[in-house]
């Protein structure tokens, strides 16, 4: 019964405080799954897209005062016993399954899926928040302060900022491509807001001096 009492405790105040709790034991994360509900997060040290998500769950983590935010390392040998999940997420309540997610490639998909996902928990309808899409001269300028944020980092590094770029860019492209194919219009013309997204990174990397 003391167990018990003290698990209900760290979750509720894990919960208000918008930490995300690292589950170190099998019986942890049981006593956390049959709390309430709780956002999983299937990750490992190798996985590059885990880490660019996971400040995004981390402050999310924050937005929710009735939903706990955990996360398992599929490497761990002491976790093994905890039904495997592709990398991704999982919502679940009571332990019963109500949402399952492969990856999220920005805070925006995050969010929605477990807005979604805690939808289904409360027993409500769930209406995604509208789409706002960029025009040509707003993908130019994002991609031009994408690249000078990796040109910034390439002189503190002192490193060739197009390499970095590239490296930075591709983060990127993935979500302002992505975003620009749900506009209702051609692939041409969303290929057309990519391609200005692109010569705007590219100027911004024009602009790197490197150390004398």
């Amino acid at each position: 019964m003391i167990k018990r009492m003290i698990a209900v405790n760290v979750l509720l105040i894990s919960s208000l405080l918008g930490k995300v709790i690292d589950i170190e034991s099998v019986q942890q994360y049981k006593e956390l799954a049959q709390a309430g509900t709780l956002v999983t997060m299937f990750t490992a040290s190798w996985c590059g897209l885990c880490k660019q998500i996971k400040p995004h769950y981390k402050a999310l983590s924050e937005e929710y005062d009735d939903v706990t935010f955990c996360m398992i390392d599929v490497d761990n040998e002491a976790l093994k016993e905890i039904e495997r999940k592709s990398l991704g997420f999982v919502v679940t309540h009571k332990e019963k399954e109500y949402g399952q997610k492969a990856g999220a490639n920005s805070k925006r998909a995050l969010k929605e899926f477990i807005d979604e996902s805690h939808a289904k928990v409360l027993g409500k309808e769930y209406t995604p928040p509208a789409m706002t899409f960029l025009t040509a001269e707003q993908y130019h300028k994002l991609g031009y302060e994408n690249g000078l944020k990796a040109v910034e980092v390439a002189q503190q590094k002192d490193v060739t900022a197009a390499l970095l770029g590239s490296s930075y860019q591709r983060q990127e492209e993935i979500v302002v491509l992505g975003e620009a194919c749900k506009k209702p219009e051609t692939a041409k013309e969303a290929f057309a807001f990519y391609k200005e997204y692109n010569r705007g990174f590219k100027e911004a990397l024009a602009s790197y001096k490197p150390r004398q």
